[in-house]
């Protein structure tokens, strides 16, 4: 089995044994009632997660591989990012809109060397770590809707390109 779909269908649980499916490609949970996940860290060919719209407060443990490119996590309750960030290096979207972060950790975000979109809208989010400006490999940095009081409307207005040149301007 490369690809489980299971959105929609009202899940309050996945079994803990959905780690031991190694060849799993493709993960979808999305539109469920899931509150946790088990732990990830063991699908090494894992290379997409779709965990929107549940009510997911901790946030899951991804899998440490280099196949790893996309997490959605859009439309759940989480308040931090999901752990092992730093040991997928390939991945290119994090979605995270919606949700209750409040802060970043910002080497998790750092070592996301390939990462090109990147979606923090609506959370309560009070601004963005300066070094992610140095991140340019980022083409599309979503950060509406956060009760930010330096990231001003007309910046965000303006584009990724402009947030991440103000970004670098405020490095010390």
């Amino acid at each position: 089995l490369q690809r489980l779909c299971v959105a929609g269908n009202g899940l309050r649980g996945v079994p803990g044994s959905l780690s031991r499916m190694r060849g799993l490609r493709e993960l979808e949970l999305s539109k469920n009632a899931l509150t946790s996940l088990p732990s990830l860290a063991n699908m090494a060919s894992l290379t997409r997660l779709d965990c929107r719209e549940n009510q997911l407060s901790d946030p899951p443990h991804l899998p440490a591989t280099p196949a790893l490119f996309e997490v959605l996590l859009g439309f759940n309750r989480l308040t931090s990012l999901p752990l092992g960030l730093q040991a997928t290096p390939k991945l290119s979207v994090l979605e995270l809109a919606d949700n209750k972060l409040a802060s970043l950790n910002e080497p998790d975000l750092l070592c996301l060397r390939e990462l090109r979109r990147l979606d923090l809208r609506n959370n309560d989010l009070r601004d963005l770590p300066s070094r992610l400006g140095n991140m340019t490999c980022i083409v599309a940095l979503n950060f509406e809707g956060n009760p930010s009081k330096t990231l001003r409307r007309g910046l965000l207005e303006k584009g990724t390109r402009e947030i991440l040149s103000y970004l670098r301007s405020r490095i010390q």
